[in-house]
């Protein structure tokens, strides 16, 4: 059975304040228009909520990074983004931080074009071996132990569960 952690009550409210934050942070910094960047695959969901929300008007792109298998020691690689970004405010939009790494690779790839970078969050995952949060990591919808593994609002297991409009554990009896 899947226990539900995070509600789509609880979600809709992180969205909503997490919109709320976005707007303010960029309204004083006088900033009309930003980039946002939608880190594919699980953050389709919470990219459009949270985009909709938004009254500072946005250019959305989307990028995916893909984690190699162990073979090839846990490298990753980034989907080509616009090479139009030069200078331009972005906020990078993914649903969930655990390690770090997807947010490390697309802010590389992203500060060869501009230094003006904030990341968006709906989940902070509290795990035990991380560093802090980058500082560019300014917006955190709510923080979640780091020992669950989260499917349901984007969030899959092989494909699966992205659906839900809630986010639950996957059960540790499930076929993995």
């Amino acid at each position: 059975r899947f226990k539900t952690v995070v509600s789509a009550a609880r979600i809709n409210r992180a969205v909503q304040q997490l919109a709320r934050q976005i707007d303010g942070y960029y309204e004083t910094k006088s900033v009309t228009t930003i980039t946002v960047v939608c880190v594919m695959d699980a953050s389709f969901m919470f990219c459009a909520d949270l985009v909709r929300r938004l009254k500072t008007p946005a250019r959305i792109v989307f990028t995916k990074v893909t984690s190699y298998n162990r073979a090839k020691k846990g490298r990753t690689s980034l989907t080509p983004l616009p090479k139009n970004l030069r200078g331009q405010p972005v906020l990078v939009v993914d649903t969930i931080y655990d390690t770090g790494k997807t947010i490390e690779k697309v802010m590389a790839e992203l500060r060869k074009q501009t230094r003006s970078i904030t990341v968006a969050v709906l989940i902070d995952k509290k795990v035990k071996a991380r560093r802090a949060l980058p500082r560019a990591v300014r917006f955190v919808g709510m923080e979640l132990p780091g020992d669950l593994f989260l499917v349901g609002y984007g969030l899959d297991y092989a494909g699966e569960f992205r659906d839900w409009k809630d986010v639950r554990v996957l059960p540790a009896n499930h076929e993995r």
